[in-house]
């Protein structure tokens, strides 16, 4: 599909990235990022930071679990 975009001077560059469409215009460059490509990165980053907290609740029972038995040890 070919889209015009008048207000781009003639030899500026039009592609699509991931997350939106980047408009090179000789020096300078435009990103305009979609809506749905934010919404993928922040998915993305989410799935990520979820991942480190599971993790991280695993270190703390395993820590739970071993301070729980020090202490019927003792009793």
């Amino acid at each position: 599909m070919n889209v015009e975009f008048p207000l781009l001077r003639h030899g500026s560059e039009v592609s699509r990235n991931g997350s939106g469409v980047q408009f090179g215009l000789g020096d300078a460059e435009l990103v305009v990022t979609s809506v749905m490509g934010l919404l993928e990165e922040r998915e993305a980053a989410a799935r990520v930071r979820a991942e480190e907290l599971r993790a991280e609740a695993e270190r703390v029972l395993a820590q739970l679990a071993e301070a729980e038995g020090v202490l019927e040890r003792r009793f």
